[in-house]
């Protein structure tokens, strides 16, 4: 008799697992995160700047507040510039009559009119591009700090690109604060100078060392 050979039948290999279906999730995930990044990266440095600059014009020429001329204080690296203020509207009939006023910037490069803040002891910076000739050479912008105080607010940008373009060659920076009164040892006018000697500071820690305090 012939004997049967049982032949053991290998049991079938179990299915490969697919993975494309994860790579697939993942890639629909991922391309959403990077255009949110790229996006969020191109507004915080291309356009957040350029709203915060038509912010602050809008607000600057906005500013202008009624009151009496006092003290203009500017620190400068040049001593040929001659502020003053300058009448902007209102009525000088009367003594209960509103009058407005601006600062206007006389400068060996040209003469630049800014409103007077609302914040006594507040402190613009004026930014000439020197290498530049068109009408957008000029930036005009506040520097803040803490109310009656000669601390900068906490990520005082306007601050930091003063400082850096401070340094520029192809710049020239001048700083002004005002008050409305005219002595200018009051608290007032010793803020005023405080804000200006914060900056000045902060200029010579760069190795900027001549700009100096001139009261008008």
């Amino acid at each position: 008799m012939k004997r049967t050979t049982r032949t053991h039948k290998s049991d079938p290999a179990p299915p490969k697992r697919s993975y494309l279906w994860i790579l697939t999730l993942a890639l629909f995930g991922i391309i959403p995160l990077l255009k949110k990044c790229i996006s969020g990266y191109r507004y915080n440095t291309e356009i957040r700047p350029i709203l915060e600059g038509w912010q602050e014009k809008i607000s600057r020429e906005e500013g202008v507040i009624e009151g009496d001329t006092g003290r203009i204080y500017m620190l400068t690296a040049s001593d040929s510039i001659r502020p003053g203020y300058r009448w902007y509207n209102g009525y000088r009939s009367l003594p209960n009559d509103s009058l407005l006023f601006r600062i206007r910037l006389q400068t060996p490069e040209s003469s630049y009119s800014f409103s007077r803040d609302t914040t006594v002891g507040q402190v613009v910076c004026i930014q000439v591009d020197t290498k530049n000739d068109s009408s957008n050479n000029v930036r005009i912008y506040g520097i803040y700090f803490e109310p009656g105080s000669d601390e900068p607010l906490r990520n005082n940008m306007n601050l930091r690109r003063a400082i850096i373009y401070a340094g520029d060659t192809g710049y020239r920076s001048y700083f002004v604060a005002d008050s409305f009164d005219k002595d200018s040892s009051s608290a007032q006018g010793r803020l005023a100078r405080q804000r200006l000697t914060r900056i000045q500071q902060e200029l010579e820690k760069r190795k900027m060392d001549s700009f100096f305090i001139k009261t008008f």
